[in-house]
């Protein structure tokens, strides 16, 4: 019976994504058009084709990961949903030791079937694949944990080193997965404490997750390394790039928006003492690279003006609906005013954009000659390139190093007044910064538990030139829809998010209080042993869960508080929700493992 529920379960699923739509834009350059041309490259036998400033700066796994449905001719979405329905099998297959009740294993499994956010916001960017790649992680390394002692624990071992790879290759933010690890090394540590066969298959076990993780990260950055002569996995994320980008950070500069990582005036700092960097700085400051300034109210405030899309779309990500028209073809004034005079509208675009800060960078007009964060780091590998330094990949790290090395010498020689020497992309964690992380994190929950910004419905802008659409279609085995078209919403679809909008937060502070409760249990009886083994189990497996859900709220928060508004975009916080929907499931059957074995007084 349990297996016929499955079926009809999945059945229901694949009948509400068929009428799903990919979004797609040939305007993408570093997102999906990205990723679109580095997957043709590789479905044609030339891996990631030439190498330019954008060649290997994203992970290859998405790109490996369309070239494969290319090749199948399967339609993304459906490849994606496929991907993510055999994550849900391997987590409710995992469990079966834990939860011997199929009834309760079955509940799990609709739970995460079902969630809204499996394929993210449909867009043709990583995050359509990754909340399946983490539920697969969490499902393999609970299929170990379960089965330490199993003579089959390898095969559980080698996917969860396979499945580790396969996360680190799509994304490089793998931080936030590492309580995954916790239960791991409680059980390698008394593994091998007990001796005999059983640290034998431990250290077995371990070995051959570590060659699972670790040997298909080696084959690519060999592979980068015969093709481009670097060996790594990622370029944008290693020395000598993070070195440079680390180094004019450093710089010292006037009052700028938060969002800005490294302002206008430290360009001209850093370019008159470092003769490598003043040919990119003076390409930074092209006419042709200012319409990726900001974005400030100066760009979007007459965009907002005339592109439904975005209109669309912002009034989506804030919570507040703009009006249709605008006097004067532009929307700043209209902001400026809604800002001044509308408590609810200041405190939405406040929460959107990360606090008061931002929001009067925004629309002060500051932002309209400086590069946020999350653009700068494009614009200036773009501007290196354009000054002839992106040859090769070699030239570039040789370029690099060379800025990094010029800067880091002026600031220690006093001749560039600096910060501490830093390394890295992320912005410097200054106070201000640290007190938006706080109410950017309660953003981050909200956005998350009231999916307020998801839909399937969506209005197309200038999605690119129909010819290059149509190629793109072929190639991805999907229609794409063209430029500005009001795509209907998915009936099955939106109710599917409507449910989760009414169920999802009474169904967390239920599973809160069962958790709380055995972990104010355990607290008490400290010296003692607390429930029953599988009880304890439970609460472990929950916890951890809960772990990935806050870390995941955490990172976005920072990312929130320093760069960019992250923490209320869908395609951020959907791989949030297997752990979560997990930690619902698991402290809902610890809820009912109490109830069947009520602690004696």
């Amino acid at each position: 019976m349990a297996w016929l529920l499955r079926f009809a379960l999945l059945l229901l699923f694949a009948g509400l994504v068929q009428p799903l739509g990919l979004r797609f834009t040939t305007h993408g350059t570093y997102d999906e058009a990205l990723f679109l041309r580095l997957a043709q490259h590789l479905a044609s036998g030339q891996w990631l084709g030439p190498y330019d400033q954008l060649t290997l700066v994203k992970g290859v796994g998405f790109p490996l990961w369309l070239a494969a449905m290319h090749h199948l001719g399967v339609p993304v979405i459906a490849g994606a949903a496929a991907l993510y329905a055999a994550a849900c099998g391997l987590s409710s297959l995992a469990l079966r030791p834990l939860l011997p009740d199929q009834r309760l294993r079955l509940l799990i499994f609709a739970l995460l079937l079902l969630a809204p956010t499996s394929l993210a916001d449909f867009s043709l960017m990583r995050e359509l694949i990754y909340p399946a790649l983490v539920l697969l992680l969490v499902a393999c390394v609970g299929g170990w944990c379960l089965r330490w002692r199993d003579r089959g624990v390898w095969r559980w071992a080698l996917a969860s080193g396979l499945a580790v790879a396969a996360v680190v290759l799509t994304r490089e933010e793998g931080v936030w997965l590492l309580p995954l690890a916790v239960p791991l090394m409680m059980l390698a540590v008394r593994g091998l404490r007990l001796g005999g066969s059983v640290r034998r298959q431990v250290l077995a076990a371990c070995v051959l997750a570590l060659a699972g993780a670790c040997g298909p990260w080696l084959l690519v950055a060999t592979t980068h390394q015969a093709t481009y002569g670097v060996f790594t996995g990622l370029e944008l994320n290693t020395r000598p790039f993070t070195a440079a980008y680390g180094a004019l950070q450093r710089i010292r500069h006037g009052s700028v928006p938060p969002q800005v990582a490294v302002a206008r005036e430290a360009w001209a700092r850093a370019a008159a003492e470092s003769p490598a960097f003043a040919s990119t700085a003076q390409a930074l400051d092209h006419p042709a690279r200012r319409a990726n300034l900001g974005p400030g109210i100066g760009v979007v405030g007459p965009l907002l003006a005339v592109n439904p899309a975005l209109r669309e779309w912002v009034s989506a990500q804030i919570g507040y609906s703009l009006p249709s028209t605008f006097p004067g073809g532009t929307a700043s004034p209209w902001l400026r005013e809604a800002y001044s005079r509308d408590p609810a509208f200041r405190e939405r675009f406040d929460r959107y954009l990360g606090g008061p800060a931002m929001a009067r960078g925004f629309l002060s007009g500051a932002m309209d000659t400086e590069f946020a964060a999350a653009r700068f780091v494009w614009m200036l590998r773009d501007a290196a390139a354009e000054a002839g330094h992106h040859r090769s990949a070699t030239a570039a790290a040789a370029y690099y190093a060379q800025v990094a090395t010029e800067i880091d010498r002026a600031c220690d020689e006093g001749r560039l007044s600096c910060e501490a020497p830093r390394v890295g992309l992320r912005p410097p964690f200054t106070p201000e910064r640290r007190e938006r992380v706080l109410p950017a994190l309660l953003t981050a929950a909200q956005a998350l538990l009231s999916l307020e910004s998801h839909s399937s419905a969506w209005r197309t802008g200038d999605q690119g030139p129909a010819a290059e659409l149509a190629v793109a279609g072929q190639f991805l085995n999907e229609v794409l829809p063209p430029s500005h078209q009001s795509i209907p919403a998915s009936p099955g679809w939106e109710a599917l998010i409507t449910t989760w909008r009414v169920l999802l937060p009474p169904l967390v502070l239920m599973a809160l209080l069962p958790w709380l409760w055995t972990t104010a249990a355990m607290v008490r009886r400290s010296r003692r042993r607390s429930g029953t083994p599988r009880e304890q189990m439970l609460w472990l497996a929950a916890a951890v869960m809960l772990a990935l859900v806050l870390l995941r709220l955490a990172l976005l928060a920072v990312i929130h508080a320093t760069s960019w508004p992250a923490a209320t975009l869908v395609r951020y916080l959907a791989p949030a929700h297997p752990p979560l929907l997990l930690f619902i499931g698991l402290s809902l059957a610890l809820a009912w493992e109490r109830w069947r074995r009520p602690d004696p007084r």
